[in-house]
């Protein structure tokens, strides 16, 4: 796979086609591999906990989610093919899932809204191999027996629908238990799913309005966070940019 240096991570740098044709690949070979999504949200988060930071290096493959990180990584030097939307990388790995009649598990969400989701997911792949669910809102004193469920039900893909940091925290944390192949978060995927929540058009998905969609469906709980991860993440392509300038400059002073 193909990557980038970016804001202290390796970033994944094909596209979501390959991304899911070599995830399903390593699966079959019986490898393990563990996929999260960078975007401006989380790089703020990773700015703010040094904590956060580590667990995203605990991922195998770190994809860009999110037009605003793919045009940084540009404006930075780093050619970033296209942005890797996790909706699109889960619909692309349960569509191949059924290909290879791999067994996945659905984590996260209200017990309602997944029951709706994996409904959905059926009618769209009806050799789709569901092999349990669960909730999203359970504790840690529950965490050993979600882990043992998942591990029981024989699944080699699990796809996590939580917040960050909690869902990225908890792949991490239980990668050593998990008997699972592939792991990767999903975010809000099963209430788009499930039909609960409009996905933006894909005009405003191309041009990097995918966050003020969300905003105005949520103005209240998101419009505060987004300006200040908005704010933030300009910061962090600042300073990538200064980097990257200094970087040239002493690579031009030692080859003279």
């Amino acid at each position: 796979m193909k990557h980038t240096s970016l804001f202290g991570f390796e970033v994944y740098t094909g596209s979501t086609e390959s991304l899911a044709q070599t995830i399903v690949e390593a699966v079959r070979k019986g490898e393990t591999l563990y996929q999260a999504s960078l975007n401006t949200s989380k790089l703020a988060l990773c700015r703010r906990s040094e904590l956060f930071r580590d667990t995203m290096r605990g991922f195998d493959v770190l994809s860009a989610d999110g037009m605003s990180v793919v045009w940084a990584g540009r404006l930075c030097g780093a050619r970033i093919e296209e942005r890797v939307a996790g909706i699109d990388l889960m619909d692309r790995l349960l569509g191949l899932s059924t290909v290879h009649s791999i067994p996945v598990y659905l984590l996260g969400a209200r017990g309602d809204v997944l029951e709706r989701a994996a409904t959905k997911m059926l009618s769209a792949y009806p050799a789709l191999r569901i092999v349990g669910t669960h909730h999203g809102y359970f504790d840690a004193r529950d965490e050993d027996g979600v882990v043992g469920a998942i591990n029981q039900s024989g699944a080699k893909m699990l796809f996590v629908g939580m917040g960050s940091p909690g869902k990225e925290e908890l792949l991490v944390r239980q990668r050593p238990r998990l008997k699972v192949r592939f792991a990767m978060g999903v975010g809000g995927a099963y209430d788009i799913w499930a039909g609960d929540v409009r996905r933006a058009s894909s005009r405003m998905q191309r041009y990097g309005l995918e966050w003020l969609h969300r905003t105005l469906q949520e103005p209240r709980r998101l419009s505060g966070r987004y300006l200040h991860d908005n704010a933030f993440f300009a910061l962090l392509v600042a300073r990538e940019l200064m980097a990257v300038r200094r970087r040239r400059v002493s690579h031009a002073q030692r080859t003279r």
